[in-house]
Parts: structure tokens; C-alpha cells; sequence
């Protein structure tokens, strides 16, 4: 996935680059009247070519990357919630006890949760790894 950013700051061989968020009506604002506001996101990169400040360049990641973040952000979460309302579930049924949909409920929140604490843990990995974008152009 390639995107366009402008570099705002320096320090030593790392960037500060602001790239266009792009909208999911595909940025066709002109033609829409959906009111939605056109942010930026600051993305910190190292200085693979001899970039400087004001330089609008071209960034590139891996689409493989963009998808397995996805799926740990949105799906992981829910494979969790479930995963604890079942072992609930699991767990009353061997004390004999009837499933409760209250304690289920419950038991979904608290793995929930849990998944938070995991996805937190990916993305500190994944941040010590360094930037998963690179810069492949100057514009």
C-alpha cells in the first residue's frame, strides 16, 4: 500500500511524516455531503534517503501487514469474548450448575478484556520492531 506524506520534522535519522487519512467513500469529498472531517496521522519513519524537511514523499507497507493488524485489532477481541462465555458455560455445566446468561455475559467481558491486555502486547512488539512503513520515493 503506498501512501503520500509530507515531512514536518527531523530529528537525527528519524522523520516525522503527516499522511492523509483517507476516508472509506474512497475521497471523493467533493461529491459527498457526509460532512466528515479529513485528518492526518503523524508517522514516525527512518530517513532511508536523503529526505528533508518539507520533501512530500512516497511510503510504502506491506498489505499483508495492514490485513494481520486488522484482524488482531477487530477479530481477536471477539474470539475472545467468545472463548469466555464458553468456558463459562464449560465450567458450569461440570459443577452442574444450568448455564446463566448473566455469568456468561460476565465471563465474555472478562476475557474481552483480557484480549485488550494481548493486543496491547502485540503492539508494543510490533513498535520496538520499528516503523512498518518505509519511504521508497521523493516527490
Amino acid at each position: 500500500m503506498k501512501q503520500k506524506g509530507y515531512v514536518v520534522d527531523q530529528k537525527g535519522p528519524m522523520l516525522t511524516v503527516q499522511i492523509a487519512r483517507t476516508t472509506a467513500c474512497g475521497d471523493k469529498c467533493n461529491n459527498c455531503s457526509g460532512g466528515c472531517e479529513k485528518k492526518v496521522i503523524n508517522v514516525d519513519l527512518i530517513n532511508n534517503l536523503d529526505v528533508s524537511v518539507g520533501n512530500l514523499i512516497e511510503i510504502e507497507t506491506d498489505t499483508r501487514t495492514i490485513i494481520k493488524s486488522a484482524l488482531v485489532v477487530y477479530i481477536l477481541p471477539l474470539v475472545f469474548m467468545f472463548l469466555g462465555m464458553i468456558l463459562v458455560n464449560y465450567m458450569l455445566d461440570i459443577i452442574g450448575k444450568d448455564p446463566s446468561e448473566i455469568l456468561m455475559l460476565l465471563g465474555g467481558i472478562f476475557f474481552l478484556s483480557i484480549s485488550l491486555f494481548v493486543i496491547k502486547a502485540i503492539d508494543h512488539k510490533i513498535s520496538q520492531k520499528g516503523s512498518v512503513f518505509r519511504i521508497t520515493k521523493i516527490m
